[in-house]
């Protein structure tokens, strides 16, 4: 089981998929949502590869606006709208596609975000692609914040020009934050 830290449904427990998720730890999830603080009141935001759902659950609980959340698993799709429906969060959108039609439709209906998480399965490579889509989009807000998870340090140089990134490493996981400048 997963908690949620803090927030309106601080201490509440998450479920998570059985397969294909690797639930952030807790020590990690603080560490991450400490340096969103001030991003996160009334944010807009996108949990692309949701797994349970707990970065935008976790959102909406210190204070954001609104979550898209996405995730192609059928059974990560079913867990995530469980726990919205446990919490009885209603300000979320959930979609199950492939993050590439997600974030072409997202860009059809003209969204923009201040936060967004991507942490897909370590065996994709899709974290430049994404980030490419969502710059030549204009899919970022003023100030956005990316959040990236992987098991390995990220070649990020190409966006220093852009961003300020912070990279942090938690055992195997390294999580990478990128600020608009």
């Amino acid at each position: 089981m997963v908690k949620v830290i803090s927030g309106i449904y601080k201490g509440r427990n998450l479920n998570t998929p059985d397969v294909n998720t690797k639930p952030t730890k807790g020590s990690v999830k603080e560490a991450i949502f400490s340096s969103l603080t001030f991003k996160l009141k009334d944010a807009l935001v996108l949990d692309l590869f949701a797994g349970s759902g707990a970065f935008g659950i976790e959102a909406l609980s210190r204070g954001a606006k609104f979550c898209f959340f996405n995730d192609l698993g059928k059974e990560q799709q079913k867990i995530i709208s469980k726990n919205l429906s446990a919490l009885g969060i209603k300000n979320a959108a959930l979609s199950m596609l492939d993050y590439k039609k997600c974030l072409q439709n997202l860009k059809e209906i003209q969204k923009s975000f201040d936060i967004i998480f991507i942490d897909p399965p370590y065996i994709m490579d899709c974290y430049s692609e994404i980030l490419d889509y969502l710059i030549e989009n204009s899919m970022l807000n003023e100030q956005a914040a990316l959040v990236l998870e992987s098991n390995k340090e990220l070649d990020l140089l190409k966006y220093e020009q852009s961003f300020d990134i912070k990279i942090k490493k938690y055992g195997y996981t390294i999580v990478s934050i990128l600020k608009l400048k």
